[in-house]
């Protein structure tokens, strides 16, 4: 196995540090091969873990909250598994000619797309039809959202791998990473399924959250009703409207949790506390002179309205609107960033959103020249109205939308830039 292989890999089990994945980023951008050799390794990672699910997953009971026995939820017959593996590969692998085509929209950032037949799909556009196939990011700034037949809408956002399917029934297999669904009225005995490592959710047509990592699933509903069903015991939740649940682990409760009403205005930054996959940038520890910051890392994409190569300079943190209590702009809201440069250079602030009730409302850019002091130090305090909307997204101003992630970049030239603090300050009314 040579050195680019294993970095693949190590990117797929999550355990890749900064570096490695500035590593990546470049390899990604300069090697086709290794572009489709990322593909393919996310198919089989895909297919991998929907078989170990397969093997777990046991029937519900009809109880909303009444646990399976635990001899049948820890032990499947094994004709039983074998019929429900078999059945699981032949649905991934299902003819390419059956596949409904799904649309593409509301696109940003880096995306890497293989369809069935194993052809990759490069550049993909707003528009765009693509086929049930396999689909992922490395960025933190990326999103896309995908359109079925019905107009079911669901937005992937950050880093994710997904194995996307639509014949009779939709389902989507999320390994890892963050969607918003909006779901339309489905057969019930044909529900809208996501599958997790850790959950199984089923729907009927509502519009949801799910939030998922290889120990963990996070289920946020904003309208409606979902079936969620933790696999590792067969637990099932009803989890209805402003509720949330996540899976945990078998020895932590399963229980609904309830939504503040009142959301957050008011955030800012943690770089050392924070999941490290939250994190995009070098992190650098505190010192008695210097608190913890991040140092901007070197990302080369094609930027589709330029035309041509864009290789930027950034840092950027996820915010925690995802849990009970979401981040939500306001009219009178305020964005502050400190950081360092050593040059006096342009400076840009991307904000990536979502609407309150679910699905990609776009991203928005401030950019300036910050003033600096004798050491490049600056701090730069910027209102929503001065944030521009990159695109003609429906969402024609920042404020009252919920902020997924924050990122802080300089363009072409690297300024070493070095930011301390991002922050989102809302003055009482």
């Amino acid at each position: 196995m040579n050195h680019h292989e294993k970095l693949i890999l190590r990117y797929l089990d999550d355990s890749i540090n900064d570096e490695e994945r500035q590593e990546l980023n470049k390899l990604l951008k300069t090697d086709k091969d290794a572009r489709e050799l990322l593909l393919s390794l996310s198919e089989q990672t895909v297919i991998v873990a929907d078989v170990e699910r397969t093997r777990s997953l046991t029937k519900p009971t009809v109880e909303t909250i009444k646990p399976i026995q635990e001899k049948h939820s820890w032990i499947m017959p094994a004709v039983a598994a074998l019929i429900a593996i078999a059945l699981t590969i032949n649905f991934l692998y299902v003819n390419s000619k059956e596949a409904t085509t799904l649309q593409a929209n509301s696109i940003s950032g880096e995306i890497h797309f293989k369809n069935d037949r194993g052809e990759i799909v490069s550049d993909i556009a707003n528009g765009d039809l693509l086929t049930n196939g396999y689909i992922s990011s490395t960025s933190e700034d990326a999103s896309i959202e995908i359109i079925f037949k019905d107009q079911s809408k669901v937005s992937f956002f950050g880093r994710f791998t997904a194995k996307i399917s639509e014949n009779k029934q939709k389902i989507i297999i999320l390994e890892h990473g963050y969607l918003s669904a909006s779901i339309s009225p489905q057969a019930k005995n044909l529900p809208f399924t996501i599958q997790t490592s850790t959950a199984k959710i089923e729907v009927i047509g509502t519009k949801f959250e799910v939030d998922a990592s290889k120990k963990n699933t996070k289920l946020t509903v904003n309208e409606g009703s979902v079936q969620f069903t933790r696999l590792v015991d067969g637990k099932v939740l009803k989890v209805t409207s402003e509720q949330t649940a996540e899976t945990k682990g078998p020895k932590k409760d399963f229980t609904l949790l309830y939504r503040d009403s009142q959301p957050i205005h008011n955030w800012q930054s943690d770089f050392t506390n924070v999941p490290k996959d939250w994190l995009s940038g070098e992190l650098l520890e505190a010192t008695d002179n210097q608190p913890a910051r991040l140092k901007a890392m070197e990302k080369t994409f094609f930027n589709q309205e330029l035309g041509k190569e864009l290789t930027i300079y950034r840092v950027s943190q996820r915010t925690q609107w995802h849990t009970a209590t979401p981040v939500t702009l306001k009219k009178n809201s305020r964005i502050r960033v400190k950081g360092k440069v050593d040059n006096h250079t342009k400076v840009f602030i991307l904000l990536l959103t979502k609407y309150p009730t679910g699905g990609y409302a776009g991203n928005f850019m401030w950019q300036a020249q910050p003033r600096m002091d004798d050491e490049g130090n600056f701090e730069i305090l910027a209102t929503t109205e001065e944030f521009e909307r990159l695109k003609p997204w429906p969402a024609r101003n920042v404020a009252e939308l919920q902020i997924y992630s924050m990122t802080v970049y300089t363009v072409d030239v690297d300024e070493n830039l070095e930011v301390s603090k991002m922050e989102i300050m809302t003055p009482e009314d």
